[in-house]
């Protein structure tokens, strides 16, 4: 039993003295997607970001390796619209919305080396991603016969409604990925990729309502 153990520690040591450190960041657009119930119209918002983060990468054989990280992704978006009723009444209503994740990456890599300063490399895999923070902002501005009224204020998706009616939004997915990438020199790695969301985000179950986010992503990383 202790040569196995043995056997085994030994083995984890040496595949972590051969695995390759990244630290990276880049560019996220995501889509939010909204089906009130099956059949209706699907509405999708767009939001735009940025990563930043490190993976650990482990060779496996020739050509192929086990990849897992982490990282901190950002998004933001906003919208505005006007209402004019005849001359009584004018409105603007601005919004945002502020979202953070937590997205834990693990994918299986199968590169080739094109020329001794690159290699071209596919990826895929499963990505957890936690939310953090989801932040709605509104600013309305405007008037009701010549007397003008602004309020603004924040709302914390993932916070409960009250004690009987909690959040519907939910901070967890679990997202498939697949993309391509290179390793320039050996000191540099380009990405991009595509992750499609498997879980519905709606998380109440006496709604109808399917929330889902897909996301592509581009970056750049230093090899270490």
């Amino acid at each position: 039993m202790k040569k196995i153990f043995a056997i085994a520690f030994a083995a984890i040591i040496s595949v972590a003295a051969y695995a390759q450190v990244s630290v990276g960041a880049g560019y996220v657009q995501s889509t939010a997607s909204l089906q009130s119930k099956p059949g209706a119209d699907v509405n999708y918002t767009a939001s735009n970001g940025a990563y930043a983060g490190l993976t650990y990468e482990f060779p496996l054989m020739q050509g192929l390796s086990l990849s897992a990280g982490a990282y901190y992704e950002y998004l933001y978006s906003a919208d505005a619209s006007s209402t004019a009723i005849g001359s009584v009444a004018t409105g603007t209503l601005s919004t945002n919305l502020k979202e953070q994740y937590v997205n834990v990456p693990v994918s299986v890599n199968f590169g080739y080396n094109l020329t001794p300063a690159l290699r071209l490399f596919a990826f895929g895999g499963p990505t957890l991603s936690v939310g953090l923070s989801s932040i709605s902002h509104y600013d309305i501005t405007g008037s009701i016969i010549g007397i003008n009224l602004n309020t603004s204020g924040d709302s914390d998706n993932y916070a409960d409604v009250d004690e009987d009616t909690p959040s519907s939004y939910g901070r967890y997915d679990l997202m498939v990925g697949a993309g391509a990438g290179a390793d320039i020199m050996g000191k540099f790695r380009i990405t991009v990729g595509y992750d499609w969301g498997m879980l519905n985000r709606n998380v109440n179950t006496e709604s109808t309502e399917v929330r889902k986010r897909n996301q592509l992503r581009a970056g750049i990383a230093v090899l270490f």
